[in-house]
């Protein structure tokens, strides 16, 4: 299953620290070079808020090291503590620090180039926090027409 992870390089960071306890966010980045700016992929892993880790192999779909690689773009998968440890208040407070944190990074700057996506429904509606205008047709258009297409059409827009 490594190969999941083929061609990216693997950085890992804790965005914040609870009792001593850092919370890891991964950073994948195309091991070929590029030119320029990266886009920006932020997944939020699944699980169901009770399992998993950013870098869970069986929860990692090949389809995003794909597109990352297809588009140069750096991955960033933050993990965040889970249920029954943690209450789902807390969940969403790391995922609101980690939307803190992201935002305060130099490649973070524009915020058409972060696609957010996520392992679950929850997952990925917390993703779509961390953006300041409603990205619910861009949502619906890759629930309809598939990742890919509504990518591609966002870069020819000029949102990558």
């Amino acid at each position: 299953m490594a190969s999941k992870l083929q061609g990216l390089k693997v950085l890992q960071t804790p965005y914040k620290s609870i009792a001593n306890h850092e919370i890891r966010t991964d950073v994948l980045v195309p091991e070929t070079p590029l030119s320029g700016k990266r886009p920006v992929i932020v997944r939020f892993h699944g699980g169901g808020l009770v399992m998993g880790d950013s870098l869970y192999l069986p929860f990692y779909p090949q389809w995003l090291t794909d597109l990352a690689l297809a588009h140069g773009a750096i991955i960033i998968s933050p993990n965040y503590r889970l249920l029954p440890e943690a209450t789902t208040p807390q969940i969403f407070q790391d995922m609101a620090d980690f939307w803190t944190y992201i935002h305060s990074l130099c490649y973070a700057r524009r915020e058409k180039d972060v696609f957010p996506t996520g392992g679950i429904t929850g997952g990925a509606r917390q993703a779509s926090k961390g953006r300041h205008h409603d990205i619910t047709g861009e949502i619906r258009q890759r629930r309809a027409r598939g990742v890919g297409e509504a990518i591609c059409e966002a870069r020819e827009r000029g949102g990558w």
